[in-house]
């Protein structure tokens, strides 16, 4: 059975500078490499968090991609996980 997972890419730096645009078409690049597909929203969706007192707000967008049995995939998620 395939299970989905979302990556939630901010748009913007710390600094509020844009994220460059090949930055997206790399990562878009590498989940079709490893993936064999994926869904892009590119639609700016806001992801917000709590730390201590201060509430953080993020513009977003959201890759989504199945990731069936074959081992090879769930060993590349595992490992992005840890960077």
């Amino acid at each position: 059975m395939a299970k989905e997972y979302d990556i939630f890419v901010p748009l913007f730096y710390n600094d509020g500078t844009p994220i460059e645009p090949h930055k997206f078409r790399e990562l878009q690049n590498c989940l079709l490499q490893h993936f064999d597909g994926l869904t892009f929203f590119p639609q700016p969706n806001k992801g917000f968090w709590r730390m201590g007192n201060v509430i953080y707000c993020d513009e977003i967008v959201i890759y989504r991609f199945s990731l069936g049995i074959h081992d090879e995939q769930e060993e590349f998620s595992r490992s992005s996980r840890n960077h």
